[in-house]
């Protein structure tokens, strides 16, 4: 059984579950759901942080782009909030947020276009990952993933 998760198209996990494929206790859709939820607290903090939970920070905008944002009106010093549209549809479920549970496997993500060019830059744009995850959270998620596999139990903090 293999898990990977891939983020326009960077591949963010990647791992094997060995011997676990003949042993599934339940229809993992409920630990797909815990994980979502986990994610969604996380790429939150990202947001707040700024890029900091998950890794060093994202770079500083450029003065031309704090101009802007102050031009229309927009907090000119928070990066990727804008409007909060990106934000909103990788924090909360709603019309721009995709999630997809099944029972072999959980897409999520968002239908907001230029998140991509945030994940993975542009030329004139620096990378500004809004999904990057703490490897501790990655290996968290794998072992609930692991564990409702093997027992059918999601674990002490678990949200269902």
């Amino acid at each position: 059984m293999r898990l990977t998760w891939s983020v326009w198209g960077d591949d963010i996990i990647e791992r094997e579950l060995v011997r676990f494929s003949g042993r599934l206790a339940a229809d993992p859709t409920p630990a797909y759901a815990a994980i979502v939820a986990d994610m969604m607290e996380s790429i939150e903090k990202n947001f707040d942080t700024e890029g900091k939970h998950a890794s060093g920070g994202w770079p500083e905008l450029a003065e031309s782009t704090r101009l802007q944002k102050d031009a229309a009106g927009w907090s000119p010093g928070t990066i990727l909030r804008a409007t909060n549209d990106l934000f909103n549809s990788l924090t909360q479920e709603g019309d721009e947020n995709m999630v997809l549970i099944l029972g072999e496997g959980l897409t999520f993500g968002s239908s907001v276009p230029y998140g991509g060019f945030h994940q993975q830059g542009t030329r004139k744009m620096p990378m500004r990952k809004p999904l990057e995850f703490p490897e501790v959270e990655k290996v968290g998620w794998m072992k609930q993933l692991q564990r409702y596999i093997v027992t059918g139990n999601l674990g002490p903090g678990a949200v269902t």
